[in-house]
């Protein structure tokens, strides 16, 4: 607040001009981590068009500096649970960015933090954290809230027969 930051739910009205914000952090903050590949805009809203009609706002929270993003969390109900027909109690903390540089520094928690309290008030109770790279600093955020239940492995091979 200090800063000038001001943090507020997505507009469902503008969806796609949202994700355009949401869109150009991401690209910042996701440069140099383990296997993020860039996507362009037009593939990445088509992505979240997708899933449009599950997005809760009060669960995508904007950070703002005089009218520019410079981070979000994207929180979205469980669909795993939904699709089972089993109530849905959990929200997935898909993805939480911040622009880098110092000047963020502790934005990243002040985000997951209002996205839990959000979930919490609207009757969810369990919220996970998803898909971190054991290397990847948002680890560090979930160790506050969080303890791992499942992990994955990568596996590769090369398609010339080499190994």
């Amino acid at each position: 607040e200090r800063a000038g930051v001001r943090l507020r739910p997505m507009q469902n009205n503008d969806f796609t001009g949202e994700l355009r914000r949401i869109y150009a952090v991401s690209r910042e903050s996701f440069t140099g981590n383990f296997l993020y590949t860039p996507i362009g805009e037009a593939e990445f809203l088509a992505q979240y068009e997708a899933v449009r009609q599950w997005v809760r706002p009060e669960l995508v929270l904007l950070a703002e500096q005089a009218d520019e993003a410079v981070g979000f969390v994207f929180g979205i109900p469980d669909l795993a649970q939904a699709k089972r027909g089993a109530p849905v109690d959990t929200v997935v903390l898909k993805t939480v960015a911040v622009r880098p540089g110092r000047a963020w520094a502790g934005l990243g928690n002040v985000l997951v933090a209002r996205c839990q309290q959000a979930a919490r008030a609207r009757g969810f109770r369990r919220v996970i954290h998803a898909l971190m790279h054991e290397s990847n600093n948002s680890l560090n955020l979930s160790g506050h809230y969080a303890k791992p239940f499942r992990r994955y492995t990568l596996f590769a091979r090369a398609l010339d027969g080499s190994s």
